[in-house]
């Protein structure tokens, strides 16, 4: 049922770099006592935000009883976003009651992808009945209650801390060392891959992988001039990039190749190269690629993007789990998700 509200009041704060913060405060009269039945919920008024140039509408619901008669001894709050089908909006969340001395109760959060015309996201058991009436909480006074909405856009911006201590260190081009790398000039190792041959400078592939650096070593021990290294597990294609990424710090067709190139940086130790195609992955992360992701960040051991995927899956199972290969899941995935899936305080 529609509900009238006392007050919505919905500030945008301030920000760090692109980060746009927004405090939607619903007070709600007669909270408990204009509910009469599980299922029935109260809707706040729609409030907008501008988000990539196109405007989103966001309202709140609150079921005061429960959603269903299987939470009918819980309050349950969803957060509903409407956008254009082809806006991805990327948020940080943040649900609660408030009391009356200001303290947050039952409060969830989560990083969350909404697209398409309707979407939601909550809490099913944000507050027991029985907690939102302990006087001890004061979340009820005199029947009134007050929910707390808390969106951050572009969380991005500050979730990618695991990898700024890497990409920071990646600096500018280097158009003379592409030079010098596409020039095959004075050039003392080649790999074989594909039946194509990349000839390489050692000292250059040593100073940026730990891992070629010891190859090249103990070759040096056994042979003297040109050595030649066989690769099979990686495309010829990715291995241009990921050695055009060594010499110059940059990187062609990272879109068609990032899931590749994230595999031949895992293989040689190349962290900056790897930070830099989770961060790109991560931008691109939805509800239809988040298995494919977490199975790949597995494989990769990505300290940054896998539990940001895992975050991911926790925030939207309920779409996730329909997905057929997530039943194929190992035990381990599947208990790190559960353990990722928000439940209130």
């Amino acid at each position: 049922m529609s509900r009238n509200v006392v007050q919505v009041l919905v500030q945008e704060k301030g920000s760090l770099e692109k980060v746009r913060m927004y405090s939607v405060k619903w007070t709600i009269d007669r909270f408990l006592a204009d509910c009469k039945n599980t299922g029935e919920y109260y809707v706040s008024p729609v409030f907008p935000i501008t988000f990539a140039n196109q405007v989103t509408k966001w309202h709140l619901t609150v079921h005061p009883l429960g959603v269903n008669e299987q939470f009918d001894d819980s309050v349950s709050l969803f957060l509903h976003c409407t956008c254009d089908a082809s806006t991805e909006v990327k948020v940080k969340a943040r649900l609660s009651i408030i009391s009356g001395d200001e303290m947050s109760h039952g409060v969830i959060e989560s990083q969350l992808t909404f697209q398409g015309p309707k979407y939601n996201w909550g809490a099913y058991e944000l507050l027991t009945l029985a907690e939102l009436k302990n006087p001890e909480n004061n979340c009820l006074i005199n029947d009134r209650a007050v929910l707390l909405c808390e969106i951050r856009l572009n969380p991005e911006v500050e979730r990618y801390y695991g990898y700024d201590e890497y990409i920071n260190k990646i600096g500018p081009g280097c158009d003379h060392y592409e030079r010098l790398f596409e020039s095959k000039r004075f050039t003392d190792a080649i790999f074989h891959v594909q039946d194509n041959t990349i000839p390489v400078h050692k000292a250059i592939l040593s100073y940026r992988s730990p891992i070629l650096a010891k190859m090249f070593k103990n070759e040096d021990e056994i042979n003297d001039g040109h050595e030649v290294i066989f690769v099979s597990d990686i495309a010829y294609e990715v291995m241009i990039e990921f050695f055009r990424f060594i010499y110059a710090n940059k990187v062609k067709n990272i879109e068609q190749l990032a899931t590749q190139l994230l595999a031949a940086a895992d293989k040689y130790d190349v962290v900056e190269l790897k930070a830099l195609c989770e961060k790109f992955l991560y931008e691109r992360i939805s509800i239809d690629n988040a298995i494919d992701y977490l199975i790949l960040t597995d494989k990769y051991n990505t300290i940054n993007l896998k539990p940001l995927t895992i975050e991911f899956i926790g925030a939207h199972h309920a779409e996730i789990a329909r997905k057929p290969a997530f039943v194929d899941l190992n035990n381990s995935l599947m208990h790190e998700i559960i353990m990722a899936i928000p439940k209130r305080n």
